[in-house]
């Protein structure tokens, strides 16, 4: 049995609340994080975490509702076009059976109604057993532990039960913490079938740089092949090839070449082709170790981190725990201010210390080379191609099944019949598709 950790967070447009998601995602190692409101620029989300890929709907405004998915696992899974936009981010992963994860964000007007249809047209077209779905609601009821119950919150409790929908939010505190107050208008929804693989669903203690508090919990998956995960520090790579002496080791291998072919002609059982094989390896392995290097994989860094700032996020998050903890009212209200107060500041240098890590990154290069800059650009900044469905050439999307027949028919076209001449018909008769026990033609 595996899982996947998965994250859930309303960044409100916040730079520092990107920034600090990095330092977590760097920590925790989060598979899938459902994130509503992203720091955008020019239509697209920006400070995206190191090793996750974004995947939201193309649209002419910034969208408010994405996925981020760490790329050891995002090419299993692809992004349902036809059903997400700019409010509604809707993907499929490769499991069996099938697992669809969303990720919405319900604008806080009397459109609840129109904001639901992009989910419900999902809902009804593909049915599916297995859905998790990340939403900023907006709406407050004491089905997910709010004190009070509004007419938002009622019209979303209908629409969860008519389609066969429960959340699983645990009484752990409230989801947003702002100047306003707090309130209880984060959910975590999921089918009746899938409620059961949520686990350990929390409010995070962690200081997010947000108004809205951090959600965790685990979803446990069943997959005959472990595909989706991959555990920390297996790694495939032995040596670190690039500082390597190749010419001697194409000189070993020129030495051994006629001895190794020999091994393998000469082969008449399985147990000495086996024993061919495993010499051979051996060899590699012995002249792979003289000439290169071992890999030792070094651990991920932020180059704007520092001591300092470590401290300072310990001293905001035990801040933080003591408001939430408190039962003294007059404690808490101080507990609140210094809370506040340490939490603009640790806010302030995080925008700073990445600011200045970039500036004196750039000075220094520039006095050596640009290219350095170049790469980093073209690297750090390149667009990563999110599977998804395709559109077709009138403007609409396809399913996943439509996009797979689109894809054979454009690889593997068939064979027209029409227009061709008698040569051309006599060799699709020889090489058609013969009839079982029948014996092809010479």
């Amino acid at each position: 049995m595996n899982y996947l950790l998965c994250a859930q967070l309303n960044t409100h447009h916040s730079k520092a609340a990107m920034a600090h998601l990095s330092l977590y995602a760097a920590e925790k190692k989060a598979d899938i994080m459902f994130i509503q409101e992203p720091y955008c620029y020019d239509g697209k989300p920006c400070y995206i975490p190191t090793g996750y890929q974004c995947f939201h709907a193309p649209s002419d405004t910034n969208p408010r509702a994405s996925l981020l998915i760490r790329k050891e696992i995002a090419h299993n899974f692809m992004l349902l076009q036809q059903f997400s936009d700019s409010d509604n981010t809707i993907v499929v992963v490769t499991t069996n059976p099938q697992l669809y994860i969303a990720s919405s964000y319900l604008l806080p007007y009397d459109t609840l109604d129109q904001d639901l249809k992009a989910i419900e047209a999902f809902i009804n077209s593909v049915k599916p057993s297995n859905l998790i779905w990340g939403l900023d609601a907006n709406s407050k009821h004491s089905i997910w532990f709010s004190p009070t119950t509004e007419k938002r919150g009622r019209t979303l409790v209908n629409f969860l039960v008519l389609h066969g929908l429960i959340t699983v939010n645990e009484k752990d505190g409230p989801t947003y913490c702002g100047l306003t107050g707090v309130s209880w208008i984060d959910i975590t929804a999921t089918t009746i079938k899938a409620a059961p693989k949520v686990q350990n669903w929390r409010i995070s203690e962690e200081c997010t740089q947000s108004d809205h508090n951090l959600i965790e919990f685990q979803f446990s998956i069943q997959t005959h092949k472990n595909n989706l995960n991959r555990v920390d520090g297996d790694y495939t790579r032995k040596y670190t090839t690039q500082v390597g002496n190749w010419n001697q080791f194409q000189a070993k291998i020129k030495i051994w070449n006629t001895q190794w072919r020999d091994w393998i002609q000469d082969a008449k059982t399985k147990e000495e082709l086996d024993n061919a094989i495993t010499e051979i390896w051996n060899r590699l392995g012995e002249a792979s170790r003289e000439c290169f290097p071992p890999f030792r994989p070094k651990a991920k860094y932020n180059p704007w981190w520092s001591p300092h700032q470590t401290t300072l996020r310990q001293q905001v998050n035990a801040l933080k725990r003591r408001v939430k903890r408190s039962k003294n009212q007059a404690l808490k209200e101080i507990y609140l201010v210094c809370f506040i107060t340490l939490k603009h500041e640790y806010r302030s240098q995080l925008l700073q210390a990445k600011q200045k890590s970039w500036r004196d990154y750039c000075e220094e290069c520039s006095r050596k080379t640009p290219w350095k800059i170049y790469k980093a650009c073209k690297t750090g900044f390149a667009e990563t191609q999110i599977p998804t469905t395709l559109t077709i050439q009138d403007g609409t999307a396809t399913s996943v099944k439509e996009t797979a027949d689109a894809l054979l028919h454009k690889f593997f076209p068939d064979d027209p019949t029409v227009g061709n001449q008698g040569s051309n018909n006599t060799t699709r008769e020889e090489t058609g598709p013969r009839a079982p026990g029948l014996t092809p033609r010479i």
